[in-house]
Formats: structure tokens, C-alpha cells, sequence
């Protein structure tokens, strides 16, 4: 991810080892701390025609520090995100998410990251797709 005072790109990557993947990338313009608007593209080999899919949404912060992230792509297909983290202490945090696509129906995570620098931590999740797994989180 990068960005600026408006402006963020940001880029999503999940990847197995039975070589399915999930990735998105987007442009997300910033209006307030509650609302942005977003576009991008979405490549899942979870879906069976492998197709890569246009995307335009909105990101949108609920009330308990909820984030919701909702799109619909160019096919017509909807999906809707939310997501909850947890900082439990400075440098440990729990993430959570649940996500409803109506092309590829639900998928749910949780996950722990241990923070080893401001940019890079070390991340742990359990996926209800991609099972569980250990990375690295670089943000850049």
C-alpha cells in the first residue's frame, strides 16, 4: 500500500500452496475518515472461470471502529467486507473479517500480527478458504 493525504493504492495478495490465489488492487480516493471511494480489479482462482473482475465500491467506517468495504463489479455481482482489529497490546493485534460475495458466497479470517517494525509485521491467520498460514505484512 502507499499513499498520501487523499490517495491510496493498495494491493491484497493471498496465495496457497495448492496454487489458489486471491488478489486485489485498487485506488482508494479519501474523503473523510469514514468514507472513501474505491476502484479496482479482483483475479480469484476460486472462482471457476478464473476470470478477472472490475471493480467499483465504496469503503465506509461503522460505528466500533468497524470497517466495511463494499463493491460491485462489472458483471453486476456484489460483495460486501467487514472487518474489526483488536490491538491487544502496542505490538500485538487481532484482526477479524467476514466477507459476502455474491459471485463467490462467504469467506471469514482471523488473524494475529506481531508488529517487528512501523512497516513490517510478522502475520499469522486462519482463513475458512485458504486455511491456516504465517507471512510477513510489509506496508510500504
Amino acid at each position: 500500500m502507499t499513499t498520501n493525504s487523499r490517495n491510496t493504492v493498495a494491493l491484497n495478495w493471498q496465495y496457497d500452496w495448492d496454487s489458489q490465489y486471491d488478489i486485489t488492487a485498487g485506488y482508494y480516493r479519501y474523503f473523510n475518515r469514514f468514507f472513501s471511494l474505491f476502484a479496482g480489479v479482483d483475479a480469484d482462482t476460486d472462482i471457476a472461470s478464473h476470470e478477472n473482475r472490475g471493480l467499483i465500491g465504496f469503503y465506509y467506517l461503522l460505528p466500533f471502529d468497524i470497517g466495511s468495504l463494499n463493491w460491485v463489479d462489472h458483471r453486476g455481482n456484489v460483495r460486501t467486507q467487514l472487518s474489526k482489529p483488536f490491538q491487544i497490546t502496542d505490538k500485538l493485534s487481532l484482526t477479524t473479517d467476514f466477507q459476502y460475495d455474491s459471485y463467490s458466497y462467504s469467506d471469514w479470517g482471523v488473524g494475529l500480527n506481531y508488529w517487528l517494525t512501523r512497516r513490517v509485521s510478522f502475520t499469522v491467520k486462519y482463513d475458512s478458504s485458504y486455511y491456516g498460514g504465517a507471512g510477513i505484512s510489509v506496508r510500504f
